[in-house]
């Protein structure tokens, strides 16, 4: 991979669905001196009780979004929260 001048900055997004290789090609990056954001890992982290948005969405949906860990099902909210699509 060529690397650039440092004084120029690229903003790039890896998307793709389940097992498509995102966390591979982010790894690349990584390892060439890339700075990785990973967007699941700030919204599981969001998601953690004791958290500000844990608290709301809890408000929101109520204890039935929780899992046998008091922990937000992810899955189960979104079936919530895109039923109507």
């Amino acid at each position: 991979m060529r690397r650039r001048k440092p004084d120029k900055k690229i903003v790039l997004g890896v998307t793709g669905s389940f097992g498509s290789g995102k966390s591979t090609v982010a790894d690349l990056f990584k390892s060439s001196g890339a700075q990785i954001i990973d967007a699941d890992k700030i919204g599981h982290a969001l998601l953690l009780p004791g958290s500000h948005v844990f608290s709301k969405v809890f408000r929101l949906f109520g204890s039935g979004i929780l899992d046998k860990k008091k922990q937000i099902d992810r899955r189960f909210l979104g079936q919530l929260v895109f039923k109507n699509r």
